[in-house]
């Protein structure tokens, strides 16, 4: 990996040493990174392509290259299986509290972040987190907070002034007259309506950032180490101003903006998966900017905010006054000579076209780490990037394109075939050109023999069988079995071997599952529990949507603020299904064995639990399997005991003899059954009415 030297970087100065000194700094990181992954940008690019196939029908025209779905297939099933996972019950996360007496404050806290999530998107955006996991290698979110307001139409109280005995209005000291409520003749308050911005919601948000606008070096294997990592974006002029953090806005001009993301304006519809994040509006001309996140030296950072007006002390603020803007010191009544030589604290840097600073402050969390979260479905053992399906199935999907590309040419090679003309038979110099209907050519021979056409051998059925051969192959490398999806061949499997398939993708899923638990879905939920804990400092309404009916529920800082752990348990539960499915069909397979004994034995209930339990079904969807089922439930009729009524009538009326005894229907003996099959047919032919027996002879 090549290096840039600090001695190589040309940076424009800017109005503070400090600034200037940043500016490089990040110059150098961002290298750093782009000289490390300039082998994984244009690969993701190329995954986008091929997830999104439609877009490769120019292959089709130049290289005989027919878009195949395979990656796009794998994707979409692993995102659809591992997101119904993962969203269990609603709860992507469990919030445990770490003491018995935070149980309480634990299950507030559940249910409210599970009303941020319905808020939020969380699980549509999972979905999208998920897909870049599995074509992109790695899933990028960014956590910050923000506040939703509403407009409403509500009842507020009349309010009238407050006259003196004089008659005349009071007013206050600022000058404005004092204010009362003002009531009816009953002595009611007056209510009147008016539309008011309501919040509806406070708290941490989450949004997806595009794998391939975040950059990190080589080096950093944890998010909270001390490597940085950056974030491009683009940003308007609107949403600069709008946030009061950014500064040296006034030295932004139209040199500084651009219709495209690097100058290329292709990738701005193009790169990852088309959503390039434009913070403000899109229909306007935006600046590119890259925000690096890492940890500087405290107390250069605090001398610089400090001489530029942005830094105050908790101490110096009056009561009632707002910072709003500025960065407020973390420890209470902090004085810059107490910061230790060398401390160093998370900080977040701007930079507008390489060349103009444009932020420059302490994270305002309190987390000491970037608010960015790296996840990947697959972990390997260093590094923040890992293995994705599209990574693993790559060369299928190439070679099945391929291959598609050989079937078109032999298809355009049957239609237009080539033709061996025998020019010594044409008489004088005619012009021969076949395909071509109502010209007369003139041989000197049989006419039968001077044209041949010559078909080329037959390889479409080759190619299905290769295509096959790679679909098969691209399900072992990706842990995608059809058997999972509905679509496997029927018959071609036994119970025993799709049993196998299955739990063999089951183990895969859950180590997937597993993966995306640890790098992704546990820090991102403490992330913004913590975000929540820090920025939310009065009591919090929340929607509560229940079985019976909608209602609201508060939630106080305190219990915000409680000491929780978040448990995932997709992964483990996963296991703990694969186990239980082991189990259940055994016990079907055990289950004609009862039945040659005389036992009365539920077999479609079985089934049942085995789909919905096993294979997460859906009630109703198995109840439409088991009609006997539906009238149980729907009917109330007692099954088992009908079924066990008409057993003992047929013990009482023949008798029930063991699997491999000599017993008697009526005086008749039977052979030895000498298989598990013979025995249940036997034990049927003994159960059956001796007048119907007599009948089928």
């Amino acid at each position: 990996m090549e290096t840039v030297k600090e001695d190589e970087l040309t940076v424009e100065e800017q109005t503070h040493p400090f600034e200037t000194k940043m500016l490089k700094r990040v110059e150098l990181d961002f290298a750093d990174a782009e000289s490390f992954l300039k082998d994984v940008q244009p690969w993701m690019k190329e995954m986008h392509d091929f997830y999104h196939n439609a877009q490769r029908f120019t292959s089709l025209k130049k290289e005989n290259k027919f878009p195949d779905t395979t990656i796009q297939e794998d994707v979409d099933g692993f995102v659809a299986d591992a997101r119904n996972k993962l969203f269990y019950a609603r709860r992507p996360a469990t919030v445990v509290g770490r003491e018995r007496t935070d149980k309480v404050d634990a299950e507030a806290k559940q249910s409210m972040m599970e009303y941020q999530d319905d808020v939020d998107q969380m699980f549509k955006k999972l979905g999208i987190f998920l897909r870049d996991g599995a074509l992109y290698r790695e899933m990028c979110a960014q956590v910050d907070y923000d506040e939703k307001t509403k407009r409403k139409w509500i009842q507020v109280p009349v309010e009238a002034p407050v006259l003196d005995n004089m008659g005349q209005m009071l007013r206050d000291e600022s000058g404005q007259p004092v204010m009362r409520p003002d009531f009816d003749e009953m002595g009611q308050p007056k209510m009147r309506w008016e539309l008011q911005d309501v919040p509806v919601y406070k708290g941490a948000v989450t949004k997806r950032l595009d794998p391939q606008n975040v950059y990190f070096c080589a080096d950093k294997c944890e998010m909270n180490d001390e490597y940085p990592i950056m974030v491009k974006s683009r940003l308007t002029m609107d949403y600069l101003k709008k946030e009061e953090f950014f500064i040296n806005i006034d030295k932004l001009d139209d040199t500084h903006q651009s219709d495209s993301v690097d100058g290329d304006p292709v990738k701005e519809k193009t790169s990852g998966t088309g959503e390039n994040r434009i913070e403000g509006t899109s229909r306007k001309k935006a600046y590119d900017h890259l925000e690096w996140q890492g940890r500087v030296d405290r107390k250069d950072l605090y001398e610089y905010l400090q001489e530029v007006g942005r830094l105050v002390m908790e101490s110096e603020l009056q009561p009632g006054q707002k910072y709003e803007g500025m960065e407020l010191a973390q420890a209470e009544a902090m004085k810059l000579a107490e910061v230790a030589p060398g401390e160093k604290v998370w900080a977040i840097c701007g930079v507008i076209a390489r060349r103009v600073v444009v932020q420059l402050r302490e994270e305002p969390f309190d987390w000491n780490g970037p608010n960015i979260i790296v996840g990947t479905m697959q972990s390997e053992e260093e590094g923040l990037m890992g293995l994705g399906l599209g990574q693993k199935i790559e060369a299928v999907q190439r070679v099945r394109e391929n291959l598609y590309g050989m079937l078109i040419t032999s298809f355009k090679q049957s239609v237009n075939a080539d033709w061996f003309i025998n020019m010594m038979a044409v008489v004088g110099d005619q012009n021969v050109e076949l395909n071509r209907g109502g010209k007369t050519i003139e041989v000197n021979t049989d006419p039968r023999t001077v044209a041949y056409r010559i078909d080329p051998p037959s390889v479409a059925k080759d190619i299905y069988a290769m295509l096959e051969i790679m679909k098969q192959a691209g399900q072992n490398q990706g842990g995608r079995q059809d058997i999972l999806t509905g679509r496997g061949d029927a018959g071609t499997q036994t119970l025993g071997e799709s049993n196998m398939v299955m739990n063999q993708a089951n183990v895969i899923m859950r180590d997937y599952l597993q993966s995306v638990e640890e790098t992704f879905v546990r820090p991102l939920y403490e992330l913004r529990n913590h975000i929540n804990a820090t920025l939310i400092d009065k009591e919090y309404a929340y929607r509560v949507v229940g079985k019976q009916a909608e209602g609201w529920r508060t939630i106080t800082p305190e219990q915000i603020r409680a000491d929780v752990d978040f448990i995932c348990e997709s992964s483990a539960r996963e296991t703990n299904r694969i186990v239980m499915i082991q189990q259940m069909m055994q016990a079907i397979q055990m289950a004609p064995l009862a039945m040659s004994a005389g036992q009365v034995v539920r077999i479609d209930r079985m089934l049942a639990d085995l789909q919905e339990s096993g294979f997460s079904q859906s009630h109703d969807k198995v109840l439409s399997y088991f009609p006997l089922l539906r009238l149980e439930e729907e009917q109330g009729l007692d099954i088992d005991q009908m079924l066990l009524t008409n057993a003992l009538m047929g013990i009482a009326a023949n008798g029930i003899v063991p699997p491999g005894g000599q017993g008697s229907q009526g005086g008749q003996g039977g052979p030895e059954s000498l298989s598990e099959g013979d025995a249940v047919n036997s034990n049927m032919r003994r159960a059956e009415p001796q007048n119907a027996r007599s009948i089928v002879r």
